[in-house]
């Protein structure tokens, strides 16, 4: 339970960056610490970004030597698409920030930015004193989870924001009104609040029923265009509101307000169901997957951490995720530094090691605020995230197994026994313990509760000297024997997992809720017969959660990147390298790949994994069978993996790759100004720019042959249009030379264009072999994306014919359910990405017509690959 959570958000000085990289859950975990050097930070950067030539370097001083040292590297991308920061030391993660849009310049960072570096240098510096410390290992669901931001807004706390405050309007304010402005609701508020201000002793009062929110009126984006003073009133009324609400502490140079406000607030005034959850009562692994679980579902959350001390408190919003498990953050100050983020750095680990006497920790306060609407239609919070429910959770020890051999069939009668585990809430725990069957979509089918159930559930008997309640920190370590139900089940895949339920005063029982860092066992019925899919073990057991992917087919002599699920199916501490092996027919290992970096398993929690790969070049095309293993620290135990499902081990076809019809191996966009400097093109001002050229930087394959005509547009795939831009040179001529090329546009202007402001368009370089128009953008090659502002249009002028038809076939892509859905003759390879250029998601199909991608509804750009050659559709 949320259990007297501390959460008050302290006052700092200006722009909201964040407090982010708190304890909150996982990257890559490494046993050796290894610091990363200038050269090889430069070359992780180069995946994210184009850097400049020269990069910044943070500059601090080891405290434990007096050399200096750097704890991470900032890089910039040339063309301001966005900014990387690298880590110096492999044990915090690669990556520990990056993002695709802006930049971050040093010399003027808000506060919030500065105590974020900080925050890194003081892990950095303990990396240096205890270099046993590892961090978690990043933890998911889902091999192709991803959740594309879901905030459209990149709202501030100044100007317009603050018209009707007089001070910057607080960061929990800023939080709560983005969020409310994503759902639109409510349409008015609830009740009413007084209070002064102690600052300049102002009475602040509101009528929120008398309050209705003018959602239509409200812009995404005050900073970038021009807005009415009806927009700006909408948008400065609800930040006001919001602010009266929380109580919040406006001062000259700050605001500040509690998380236990903004639940308040939320559920009393403003009409939303709202639950509040620690990572310290989750544990890692489970915190990160409720913050996904609410992403997928289309729930942003609230989020925020305290400092070192609690001196200091940041409120933000988690509105997506990418396939890394890196969150996105919306800090609330006009976008400045949004982006995706591992929270992994400051939630380090030492492994059971003890240093005088105390384990070593890095785990700041982080919670996160499920907030959902109470509106007709929308789902409700999971019971299992209320405050209220029980809070018991498994130890190291835990462990769940059948009592006897594991049924074979439905009606045999059947018992589960649990033990070893503790309650972890401030308060006791008075109710019963139960198994809970549960569909594949995690919904109750049936709970089986323990024998003293009508008595009053167990803690009446086990604690009946205690007043029949667990008290807090309680364990208990014996065998608790459930029996179970499993006649009349249907057809269907299960889940088996320990529950509990309070007792009331009055003696009715409250909702069943799952038990914390728990086992389960996960089952299918076919005819009354079952078979197992998961089973927990006391022995050190590993399973595959999914088949592994790769970014890419798989091609000898190619590089490539593996993604692995693991789940730890026991409690106890089995950490150690990753091993990947192409099983040949002769039973033998063809090639062999290892993680670099030792990684940190969690109890009971599924782990991602990325293996990158370079197969062999003598490696023989064919089926190889995937195995893969867990190789123990210092001990060198290997576990070999179970497959997934626990049934037949994942084969995978590698093939000799054709690369005669592929001309360039990379694409560079670039933006220029009438002065031939390259400037970003994200957002290009038409006031300080109106003269501008669109191009990019190509570089050919040495094997690339082609003479003909090339053709550069620019795509708008929402609205679908496409638009050709003079291009010099108008043809190419490739002949085996490895070349590179710049290809650029004429001078354009936008209201020559007729582009419209803050709409993504999509650079495409063209080509034709006979009449057939061909795509020469590789197909590895993330979009280049341009935008402008303050242009003189924010429509288009005229209706006249969408060009984009000349290029887009007839594949029919729309959004089933939970899955984006493309059918298509002789599909290759479907590749989705964001509007920003992010790729959401990456698959290889080999002569299908119909492939499924599990993706939240919203709008992506989808580049379709087939035997005849690849083109784009827009989907929302």
């Amino acid at each position: 339970m949320l259990r007297r959570l501390k959460a008050f958000v302290e006052p700092r000085q200006t722009p909201r960056f964040t407090a982010l990289l708190f304890a909150l859950l996982c990257s890559s975990a490494y046993g050796f610490a290894k610091e990363i050097t200038p050269n090889k930070a430069l070359e992780i950067a180069k995946r994210y970004i184009t850097p400049a030539v020269v990069a910044q370097k943070s500059r601090a001083t080891r405290a434990t030597s007096a050399a200096a040292s750097t704890p991470f590297y900032l890089y910039n991308d040339k063309r301001g698409q966005g900014f990387v920061i690298v880590s110096a030391d492999d044990v915090m993660g690669e990556v520990l920030a990056y993002s695709t849009k802006g930049s971050l310049d040093t010399t003027k960072l808000n506060p919030e930015a500065r105590f974020l570096l900080q925050q890194y240098r003081e892990v950095y510096r303990a990396l240096q004193q205890y270099p046993q410390t590892k961090s978690r290992a990043l933890v998911a669901s889902s091999q192709t989870d991803e959740v594309a931001p879901l905030l459209k807004s990149h709202w501030g706390q100044g100007e317009p924001y603050n018209q009707q405050t007089q001070y910057v309007t607080g960061c929990v304010a800023t939080a709560m009104a983005q969020l409310m402005y994503f759902h639109q609701w409510p349409k008015r508020g609830q009740g009413e609040n007084s209070y002064t201000v102690a600052f300049d002793h102002t009475q602040r009062t509101a009528n929120f029923a008398a309050s209705e929110y003018a959602w239509k009126q409200m812009l995404p984006d005050y900073l970038h265009v021009s807005y009415t003073q009806q927009q700006a009133n909408a948008v400065a009324k609800l930040m006001s509101d919001v602010g009266i609400s929380v109580f919040m502490q406006y001062t000259s140079g700050a605001s500040s307000a509690s998380n236990y406000a903004a639940a308040q607030a939320f559920r009393n005034h403003f009409d939303y169901d709202v639950a509040m959850i620690t990572k310290q009562d989750e544990g890692t692994s489970h915190f990160l997957e409720i913050v996904q679980s609410e992403l997928r579902k289309g729930f942003p959350l609230y989020i925020s951490g305290n400092s070192k001390n609690n001196a200091a408190g940041h409120a933000w919003v988690a509105d997506g995720f990418d396939r890394n498990g890196m969150v996105h953050m919306n800090f609330g100050w006009d976008g400045q530094a949004d982006g995706f983020y591992s929270l992994s750095a400051l939630s380090l680990s030492t492994s059971g090691k003890e240093f005088n006497g105390r384990p070593l920790a890095f785990n700041r306060q982080l919670m996160v605020m499920a907030v959902h609407p109470n509106r007709q239609g929308t789902p409700p919070i999971d019971e299992q995230l209320r405050e209220n429910a029980p809070n018991l959770a498994f130890t190291i020890e835990g462990d769940m197994h059948f009592t006897e051999t594991p049924p074979t069939t439905t009606g045999t009668e059947a018992h589960i026994t649990i033990n070893h585990f503790t309650n972890q809430s401030s308060q006791p725990f008075c109710g019963d313990l139960g198994i809970g069957i549960f569909s594949a979509d995690d919904s109750p089918v049936r709970i089986c509760p323990s024998t003293f159930h009508e008595a009053g559930g167990y803690t009446v008997s086990r604690f009946a000297d205690y007043g029949g309640k667990m008290s807090p920190s309680a364990l208990i370590n014996g065998d608790v024997t459930i029996p179970l139900k499993l006649s009349g089940l249907a057809d269907g895949q299960y889940t088996l997992s320990a529950v509990a339920c309070e007792r009331h005063a009055s003696g009715d029982f409250g909702s069943w809720t799952k038990l914390k860092k728990a086992p389960r066992i996960v089952f299918k019925v076919e005819a009354g017969h079952i078979s197992y899919l998961e089973m927990p073990s006391t022995a050190p057991t590993f399973q595959l959660m999914a088949a592994p992917t790769f970014d890419k087919p798989l091609y000898s002599g190619a590089k490539n990147t593996a993604h692995v699920m693991l789940r730890k199916l026991n409690a106890l501490p089995f950490d150690g390298v990753v091993s990947l092996e192409f099983i040949g027919s002769d039973g033998q290992p063809a090639a062999t790949f290892t993680t670099e970096k030792s990684v940190d398993f969690e109890m009971f929690a599924t782990t991602r994994i990325t293996l990158p790969l370079s197969l062999p070049e003598h490696l023989t095309p064919g089926d190889y069978e995937l195995r893969l293993s867990v190789i123990k620290d210092y001990t060198q135990e290997t576990c070999i993996v179970r497959s997934v499902n626990m049934q037949a081990p994942t084969h995978v076809n590698v093939e000799q790759r054709d690369q005669r019809n592929i001309l360039f191996s990379n694409v560079l966009g670039i933006v220029q100004d009438n002065s031939g400097e390259s400037i970003p093109a994200d957002r290009i001002d038409q006031r300080t720019t109106p003269l501008f050229k669109i191009g990019c930087i190509a570089f050919s394959r040495e094997q690339a042959e082609y003479t003909g005509p090339i053709m550069l547009q620019l795509v708008d795939d929402e609205g679908k249009r496409s638009i050709n831009l003079k291009t010099i040179p108008d043809a190419i001529s490739l002949n085996h030379e490895a070349n590179t090329l710049q290809i650029m546009s004429g001078w354009l202007r936008a209201s020559d264009l007729k582009i419209i402001n803050n709409r993504d368009y999509r650079l495409t370089l063209t080509g034709k072999q006979g009449d057939k128009v061909i795509d020469l953008w590789p197909e590895d090659v993330a979009p280049f994306i341009v935008s402008i502002v303050n242009g003189p249009y924010n429509q288009y002028p005229d209706n006249g014919p969408d060009g984009i038809d000349e290029v887009v076939q007839a594949a029919d892509v729309r959004f089933n359910g939970g899955l984006l859905e493309v059918s298509q003759e002789g599909l290759q390879r479907v590749a989705v990405y964001h509007p920003s250029g992010i790729l959401v998601a990456n698959k290889v199909i080999k002569g299908q017509n119909h492939v499924a991608i599990a993706l939240p509804r919203g709008l992506y750009i989808v580049k379709i690959t087939t035997q005849e050659g690849s083109f784009t559709k827009v989907v929302r």
